[in-house]
C-alpha cells in the first residue's frame, strides 16, 4: 500500500528523531563515567550547543521513555547549567532564562560556588525574579561569617527571603531553612540573625538539634523562649539529649528548675508527641517519664 506524503513526512520525522536519540545515547554513554570532566573542557559556546541540543533531545523523548532514561538528561543538563553559571555568572543566567528558566537556579548553584560574593550581590539587588534556592543563598552567606558577627547579621538582613523561600522547585518543600553539617551554625546563634528570622516567621529547621549538640541547657532554655516556637524546638533538643547521656542529665536537672508555666509548656509539648504512635515517642516517654501527665494530655488534645 502506499504511504501518503503527510504519513511519509511522520515515519521521517519519527525516524529523524530516533536516528537523533541513539546519535545522543552512543555519545554521553561513552562520557557518562566523564560527564564532569567533559563539562571542564568545553568552552562557553559548546556548553551553550551542548544545553540546546540536550534540550532538544530531550523534549523529543517519546511519551512512554522509562523514567531513567530521562532523568539521565536531565541531570546532564543540569551538569552543562551549573558549569555554564560557574563560568558566566549572571551572563548565563540571562541567557538560561530565554531556554529554560528552571535551569537559572542550577546556573546560580554554579555561579554560587565560584563567586559567592557576586552571586549574593546580583540577587540581593536584584529588580527581576530571583533564580536563587535557598541551599545555594546559605552557603554565600555562610563566606560573610569570616568577616564577623555583625556582617553576617547585616548580610542576613539583605536577603529578599520571601522571595528565596518562594522560589523553591520542590512542591514538597516546606519552605523552612536547613543549616547542613558543613555550615557553622555559631554565626546564626551569636549574630542573632537565626532569633531575628525567627521573629520574621523564617524557621530553620534544625537549628535546635545542631544548637543542642554544641550547648544543651542553651539551647534548651532557648527554646523555651524562642519567637513563633512550635513543639519542634523543645522535641529537638530533648531528642539530642536521649542519644547523650551526659546531656540528658543536664536537661533533667534543668527541669527540675524550671517554673512550673515553663514545665508544663514542656510537658505538653512531650504529651502530645508521645500520644502518636513512634519510636521516638516511646524514647521521650522513656527517658522523660515526669513528662508524662494526664493533665498536660488533655491540654494537648
Amino acid at each position: 500500500m502506499e504511504i501518503r506524503t503527510a504519513e511519509r513526512g511522520e515515519v521521517a520525522a519519527r525516524s529523524d528523531v530516533a536516528a537523533a536519540l541513539g546519535e545522543f545515547e552512543k555519545e554521553w554513554d561513552a562520557l557518562r563515567k566523564e560527564a564532569g570532566t567533559e563539562n571542564g573542557s568545553l568552552p562557553a559556546s559548546g556548553l551553550r550547543e551542548k544545553i540546546a541540543a540536550l534540550k532538544k533531545a530531550l523534549a523529543a523523548l517519546p511519551g512512554d521513555t522509562e523514567w531513567s532514561t530521562s532523568e539521565d538528561f536531565e541531570q546532564r543538563l543540569a551538569a552543562a547549567a551549573k558549569e555554564l553559571g560557574r563560568r558566566e555568572g549572571e551572563e548565563a543566567i540571562r541567557w538560561l532564562e530565554t531556554i529554560d528558566p528552571q535551569l537559572c537556579f542550577t546556573a546560580m548553584d554554579g555561579w554560587a560556588d565560584a563567586e559567592p560574593d557576586a552571586a549574593f550581590e546580583a540577587v540581593v539587588s536584584s529588580q527581576r525574579p530571583v533564580f536563587c534556592e535557598k541551599d545555594a543563598m546559605l552557603r554565600m552567606l555562610q563566606g560573610k561569617a569570616a568577616s564577623g558577627n555583625a556582617a553576617f547579621l547585616a548580610a542576613c538582613r539583605q536577603v529578599p527571603w520571601e522571595l528565596i523561600l518562594g522560589a523553591q522547585r520542590d512542591p514538597f518543600d516546606d519552605a523552612a531553612l536547613y543549616l547542613d553539617e558543613k555550615q557553622d551554625i555559631e554565626p546564626w546563634l551569636r549574630s542573632g540573625a537565626a532569633l531575628e528570622l525567627s521573629e520574621q516567621g523564617v524557621r530553620i529547621r534544625n537549628l535546635f538539634d545542631r544548637w543542642a549538640k554544641i550547648d544543651a541547657s542553651e539551647a534548651f532554655q532557648a527554646a523555651l523562649a524562642w519567637p513563633r516556637s512550635s513543639d519542634s524546638e523543645i522535641l529537638g533538643v530533648l531528642g539530642v539529649a536521649i542519644n547523650d547521656q551526659v546531656k540528658g542529665d543536664e536537661i533533667r536537672s534543668l527541669l527540675d528548675t524550671l517554673p512550673p508555666e515553663q514545665f508544663r509548656q514542656v510537658a505538653v509539648a512531650v504529651t502530645k508527641y508521645c500520644k502518636r504512635p513512634s519510636t521516638f515517642g516511646e524514647r521521650l516517654a522513656s527517658n522523660y517519664p515526669m513528662l508524662i501527665s494526664e493533665d498536660s494530655g488533655k491540654e494537648a488534645e
